[in-house]
């Protein structure tokens, strides 16, 4: 499952839960961590690397 599936599930599971808060780090030679925290005080956090987060956005790309 890619990060941005994951994110997306994450979100669908606990967006009923309230408020739901996202970050990303700045970007470095060995990617960067994304966060994202409910209401619930449930955390999605994962280091993404950079050959993953351009996988992902080609994947997206397809899709449009």
């Amino acid at each position: 499952m890619s990060v941005t599936e994951a994110a997306a599930v994450f979100v669908r599971e606990h967006r009923d839960h309230g408020r739901l808060v996202g970050d990303a780090a700045e970007p470095s030679t060995n990617g960067y961590m994304l966060e994202v925290a409910g209401a619930c005080g449930v955390t999605f956090a994962r280091s993404v690397a950079p050959l993953l987060a351009m996988e992902d956005l080609a994947a997206l790309a397809r899709l449009n």
